[in-house]
């Protein structure tokens, strides 16, 4: 389980796409099909997941709509599954992701996340959980799915966003110091 973190426009969505992209081409040369579901790729918003060409978690993951038919053979064939702004998921969403991913791959009782890659990127500086009352996934010491199971941790800290006005990028920079 990967946390890959940095502030906005060090390149979060371009290392999603170019992993997909990557992970595409090696499967071409190994002969094995690669679809849309072999790299599950979904984003907490919608419009963070038009960023990356992928669904929203809940839809994707089948979190708030009733099971299809069929609906989870697609994940025989899953390896990876990429969560982006994962500071903007609640504890709650965070526990029903596991709980459901388990169900779809018919993983056994203390299973993770289904025996899947997890790769969540984001930056807890940007976004908080939308929800009144909800707080940062980091802030629950008892979530052990966070705490104990994330065992990588990549930080982008180039910003490429400002690169034609670097003072402004500064400027926001020293803001998310003090955050």
């Amino acid at each position: 389980m990967c946390f890959l973190s940095g502030a906005g426009g060090t390149g979060k969505s371009r290392v999603i796409n170019g992993m997909r992209h990557y992970c595409k081409l090696f499967c071409n040369e190994l002969g094995v099909e690669f679809t849309k579901h072999t790299i599950v790729v979904t984003a907490v918003t919608g419009s963070a997941a038009v960023t990356i060409h992928g669904e929203t978690m809940h839809s994707a993951c089948g979190l708030c709509c009733k099971k299809k038919m069929g609906d989870d053979e697609i994940w025989n064939n899953t390896i990876m599954v990429v969560v982006d702004e994962i500071s903007f998921i609640t504890k709650q969403d965070f526990e029903l992701l596991n709980k459901v991913l388990n169900k779809k791959t018919d993983s056994a009782n203390g299973s993770i996340f289904g025996n899947l890659q997890m790769v969540f990127a984001g930056d807890f500086c940007q976004l908080k959980p939308p929800r009144v009352g909800s707080k940062p996934l980091f802030v629950y010491k008892d979530c052990d799915l966070w705490h104990r199971r994330v065992n990588t941790y990549l930080e982008l800290r180039t910003n490429h966003r400002f690169s034609l006005d670097k003072e402004w990028g500064e400027l926001l920079e020293i803001g998310r110091a003090h955050v």
